[in-house]
């Protein structure tokens, strides 16, 4: 017969499941190699912030006060230029180690409040809550500056940089916004291609 449990008992086991129930949540969705969110992870965490400003911008048209001051959400979609030569000059384990110190990087440039994720590979990307596009695509430029000044040092042979693109819930002083997740990242993706594209037209050029 299994002995009754007194009350300290219970919570304290209760306390050890809900730790053990984290750290295996945190596992399903984190990125082994750099900590910061997965693809999974950063789509629900993110949709809890577009979720929260749908209810604000709905109560706004009914005239209702805002119960929060959240107001917009950038997206940053950042992409690593010349990846394939890190590994090739200085191995897989250089390359992962660059990883690692891209998403440094960004979570040293952001805010606690940000959510940053790896997409896929040698992509990032990043939610602000309350930033608008412009403010998103200065931390994108302090973001790049900061790792081309990093692989400068130390992968001086690769030649590597990232390339990055901005968008956000509402700009221009647009009133209809876009609350869709994929689609905010896909326009952040396609400003990143055109950077992309931009710098690599001005490098054959010279």
């Amino acid at each position: 017969m299994t002995p009754k449990l007194s009350y300290t008992q219970l919570k304290t086991r209760l306390k050890t499941q809900e730790t053990k129930l984290r750290k295996l949540q945190r596992l399903v969705e984190r990125d082994n190699l750099t900590g910061l969110y997965n693809r999974p992870g950063i789509r629900k965490e993110a949709q809890k912030f577009l979720n929260t400003l749908e209810k604000e911008v709905s109560l706004t048209k009914r005239g209702i006060e805002r119960m929060s001051h959240l107001t917009n959400i950038a997206v940053i979609f950042i992409d690593l230029d010349n990846f394939k030569k890190i590994n090739d000059y200085y191995g897989h384990d250089k390359g992962d180690r660059a990883l690692q110190k891209v998403g440094n990087i960004i979570e040293t440039i952001l805010r606690n409040l940000d959510l940053v994720g790896r997409w896929s590979g040698d992509e990032f990307i990043a939610v602000l809550p309350g930033a608008n596009k412009d403010i998103a695509q200065k931390r994108a430029d302090q973001i790049q500056e900061a790792t081309t000044i990093c692989f400068k040092k130390v992968f001086p042979k690769a030649g590597a940089s990232l390339s990055t693109g901005a968008s956000a819930v509402f700009e221009n002083g647009s009133k209809k916004g876009i609350l869709d997740l994929e689609k905010l990242i896909i326009k952040a993706d396609e400003r990143m291609y055109h950077q992309k594209r931009k710098r690599k037209h001005k490098t054959n050029k010279t």
